[in-house]
Order: C-alpha cells, then structure tokens, then sequence
C-alpha cells in the first residue's frame, strides 16, 4: 500500500479548496506502476518504520489536501502540530515531493536525528533524491524486482518517478525476509564503517555522528569506530598530502564549460573523494558567482550547508584555498589562479572549460 498525493478534488494540480474535499487527494492507496526509477530507502529501519507511520497519518487526515501552488502549507501546519500529521486541525495542501520531505522532517524530529531536522521543505521531485541522499540516512535502489511490484519493498520506502511523481510505501512485502516490526537493516562492520568516514562519506564533526546515529549506531559504537579511524592513521607519521592525480587512459569528459554532473564525477574520480555526481551542501547566496554550474549536479543551500562537500574540499586543498568545503569567490580566485586563468572570482564557461581540460589529462 502507499500513501500517495496526486491532484485536486478536480483532479488539477492547483485551485482547488484546502483540505481534502474528496477523500481522494492524499489517500491510502495500492501499488502501481508510475512507472518509478528509484526506490529510496531508509537505512534504519527505526526511520522506515516512523516514515510509513507519518505518511499514512497524513494519508488518512482531511485536513490536508492537494495543490501545487500552496505546497509548503502543510510543512508549516506539521511543525505547528508538534510533528504529528493526525494532530493537524487546519487545513492545508500539499503536493507529492513537498508531503514526503514534510514527512521525512517529521521522522527527524521525532526520532531526534538532526540531518533529517535541516532537509529543505522546498525539494522538488528533481531533486529530493539527492537532498535525502545527502543526509546520509538514505540508499538508493534501482534494480528490477524494486521498481516493478511492492514485493520486495520495506515500510517507509520512497518510491520516486523523477521529475515527476513520489509515494511512500506503507507495508511490508511479501518477498521480504524481515517481518514488519524488524529493527535494524544489517549495519556495516566497524572496518568498513571507518574507511567510509576516512573517504569523507559521513562528513566531520557533530554532522557525522549525527549520521552514524540515523544509521543506528551507539554513542559506543561511535567511539570505537573513531578509534579505528585513528588506528588506520597512525602509520602516516606527516598530514595525508594533497590529491595528486595519476594520469590514466582517455575516459574524456565534454570541454563544454558547463559543469554538470559529467564534470562532477570525473572530478571526484580524479581527486578521490566519493563518487555521486553531486556537489553537495553549497551556500545558496554564492549561487550568483557560479553561473555555470548547473543545478543538477549542485546542491545550494539556504541552510543546513555546514561542512560543505569533500570534492570542493578536496580542490580547495590543491588550489591553495581554505579547506571548508564551501565554494566562494575566494575559492574560484584560487582555482583560477591554478588553472592560469582570468582572475575575477566567477566560475564562468572559461574557468570551467581549463577545469575540465585539466581533468581530461587523468581521467
């Protein structure tokens, strides 16, 4: 079953009343085929189990209806209900990709994990896999058997069709090995948890061990696993050089001077640091001095984008920039200063195509 919001009571997108008028706007409904390219799923079962709550108390709740123009009100009427769908007296509209981020949120705050806390209300169904991606709490499956019935889906599973439509499946399916109340999906070993953060999956700081607990680790656990760390460290008598890439065969990437998601991942391919093709948790503000770096492949931020992203850390230790993983005009100086050329602290098509020429020579 999945909890779905699809349109209006006159089956449109927009002007409607608020509130569900006819049951049908935010509903309880069975699977279908949308056709759907990514199921999105939580990788503690504690999250899944709470999301497929949520999404079926927001379901069932009349309160809460359907339009695309008024989609955050439900947002703003959740947090007034403490976070608890089945406590809104208002009504309020909503959409498909706004109702579950407004969900997701929820979980967070009620279970406490803070990435889910400072996800954007504002994702849209082009972009809400890489803003649940990049709370580390999430994993994205994409083969057959999850995309084309519900019987090997988990409560809490995201079904998402992108740029179009999201649903949030409710039961357990049939092919599952684990019953509906399990606890925890398996855990990776503290070994393969600690060279994870030593590749920057779960960033730095209070942003990662908020992460390790999404995943649901122990305050001890964390602590062994940050020993591990700094046993894997201690060979290296001298602080870790800088990426020097190795030259490789020709795998080119366009010199277009468009820094999409090509671009992104032959980036992170050359200055090893993981491979997503997005450039995650940038500072919306900056937006203005980066015309040339598409949307699809950069993530900006309002709030939330402590930390940055490792790729642009990465960079900004080869350029000579400070290390903060947030890309400014200062860092765009550096880089174009390395590159050789126009120094004006705009990534603009020039800046992008020396970048991705330099690329080119180790991919």
């Amino acid at each position: 079953m999945l909890s779905n919001c699809g349109h209006d009571e006159n089956n449109k997108y927009h002007g409607g009343a608020s509130g569900d008028q006819t049951g049908t706007e935010y509903r309880v409904i069975k699977w279908y085929n949308r056709p759907w390219n990514y199921i999105i799923r939580p990788t503690n079962r504690k999250v899944g189990e709470k999301l497929a709550l949520v999404a079926r108390q927001a379901a069932e709740n009349n309160n809460i209806g359907y339009d695309q123009y008024q989609r955050l009100t439900y947002y703003h009427a959740l947090a007034n209900a403490d976070w608890n769908p089945s406590k809104i007296t208002t009504k309020c509209e909503t959409d498909c990709t706004a109702s579950t981020v407004a969900n997701v949120i929820a979980v967070g705050h009620q279970l406490g994990i803070k990435p889910l806390q400072e996800l954007s209300p504002s994702l849209y169904s082009g972009n809400i896999r890489r803003g649940l991606m990049a709370t580390g709490c999430f994993e994205t499956l994409t083969a057959s058997k999850y995309l084309t019935s519900d019987k090997y889906l988990l409560p809490g599973d995201i079904l998402l069709y992108e740029n179009h439509h999201a649903a949030i499946n409710l039961s357990n399916g049939s092919s599952n090995d684990l019953p509906s109340s399990s606890s925890e999906l398996p855990k990776p070993s503290i070994s393969d948890t600690a060279k994870n953060v030593l590749n920057g999956k779960y960033g730095n700081g209070q942003d990662r061990i908020d992460k390790l607990k999404a995943l649901g680790y122990t305050d001890a656990e964390i602590k062994e696993i940050q020993a591990k760390v700094n046993e894997m460290l201690k060979p290296a008598s001298k602080p870790a050089p800088k990426p020097t890439p190795t030259p490789k065969p020709s795998n080119a990437i366009a010199v277009d001077g468009e820094w999409g998601r090509g671009t992104t991942r032959a980036a992170q391919k050359v200055f090893h640091t993981y491979q997503d093709g997005i450039v995650s948790k940038q500072i919306a503000k900056y937006r203005k001095y980066m015309p040339n770096c598409l949307s699809s492949s950069w993530q900006f931020l309002s709030s939330g984008y402590k930390g940055g992203s490792d790729l642009i850390r990465a960079i900004q230790k080869w350029c000579g920039a400070d290390a903060d993983g947030l890309c400014g005009q200062g860092t765009i100086k550096a880089l174009q200063r390395k590159l050789g050329v126009g120094v004006d602290g705009i990534m603009g098509p020039n800046t992008v195509k020396a970048f991705q020429r330099y690329l080119n020579k180790y991919l």
